[in-house]
């Protein structure tokens, strides 16, 4: 993963007091590196969650899936601008392909293809307490952490190859 400005990690870290104020056994990964990493990690010392967070800087893919099949939520906190507006991003299938929770802000393009409290949670974008309130919900409903984990994958199935080539040749021709 990347941590840039345009991905709102900020936003994530800013979620964390709120939710370990809840939740004090967790732990927080953020898996990447980028030019933004070292002003993120001096957030999470500034809010004092330092220990609860995991800064792994750059992971080969098959060490990044280790980290994710662990995960019970993946978080997409970017915000609502137009470059991030019409992107879908990778992330959302790795998370959905893991069967991992997704809670992201509501963007365009993401919108086309999640709903909301079926396969995907979405937050206001740029709101932390929203955010972290989202993560909150899911760890105190765990039916719904689990719908949600299983019904990602479900969807996640519709976008491999097999299913995907079919529908571009019947709409080619």
């Amino acid at each position: 993963g990347t941590v840039d400005r345009q991905h709102g990690v900020e936003y994530f870290i800013r979620a964390i007091p709120y939710v370990i104020r809840k939740h004090p056994e967790l732990k927080f990964y953020i898996i990447g590196g980028g030019r933004e990493l070292k002003n993120i990690q001096e957030l999470s010392r500034n809010l004092k969650i330092w220990e609860h967070c995991v800064f792994t800087g750059y992971l080969p893919y098959h060490e990044a899936k280790r980290f994710l099949q662990k995960a019970a939520i993946g978080v997409i906190p970017r915000l609502d601008n137009i470059p991030n507006r019409i992107v879908t991003t990778l992330k959302l299938y790795e998370y959905w392909a893991s069967k991992t929770a997704v809670v992201s802000s509501r963007l365009e393009g993401i919108s086309e293809i999640a709903r909301d409290m079926e396969d995907i949670v979405y937050f206001k974008s740029g709101d932390s307490l929203d955010l972290g309130r989202k993560i909150c919900f899911l760890l105190e409903h765990r039916e719904i952490l689990s719908r949600l984990q299983e019904q990602g994958y479900r969807t996640v199935q519709k976008f491999k190859w097999e299913s995907i080539i079919p529908r571009i040749v019947d709409f080619a021709f």
